[in-house]
């Protein structure tokens, strides 16, 4: 087991990146602006949750960075989180619009350790396209978390 900021985490692949592995991953994944993902015009619509622009990022290997409000969490970490653009949703439990967060989901059997209220920048597979739950859109953006810098 190794102890990271605090928390114990097993010795399952390792989540937390390095300061000394984080250049060679931001060439390996685009990184996006949760400015990008949303309307910043207030343009948004029944027939258009989604800029037009945030599509192109469908399916491809991304960095995002936000505040986390964890979701599914134990001793060992967190394997579920919203990706949040604002930190009030970690103090105050306010997520915002369905633009501005991302469900996130760690890569199987890994978690990482809780980062307080320092943002993070999530490297993974964004899903971009609406997820429908009975019969209301449940979310906008979902992400397949491989790796975690811890800011």
């Amino acid at each position: 087991m190794a102890v990271l900021l605090g928390s114990v985490v097993s010795a399952a692949p390792q989540v937390v990146v390095p300061a000394s592995d984080i250049n060679a991953l931001k060439r390996e994944y685009t990184f996006v602006r949760f400015s990008q993902l949303t309307h910043m015009d207030g343009s948004s619509s029944a027939q258009s949750l989604i800029p037009a622009p945030a599509r192109a990022f469908h399916g491809k290997k991304v960095s995002i960075r936000g505040y986390v409000v964890p979701v599914d969490v134990n001793r060992d970490g967190i394997s579920e989180f919203i990706l949040s653009s604002n930190i009030d949703s970690c103090h105050f439990g306010i997520i915002g619009g369905p633009d501005e967060w991302i469900y996130v989901t760690m890569a199987e059997g890994r978690r990482m350790p809780r980062p307080g209220i320092m943002p993070v920048t999530v490297f993974g597979v964004l899903q971009v396209g609406e997820d429908m739950r009975l019969g209301a859109v449940d979310s906008l953006y979902r992400m397949r978390g491989e790796r975690v810098a811890i800011h």
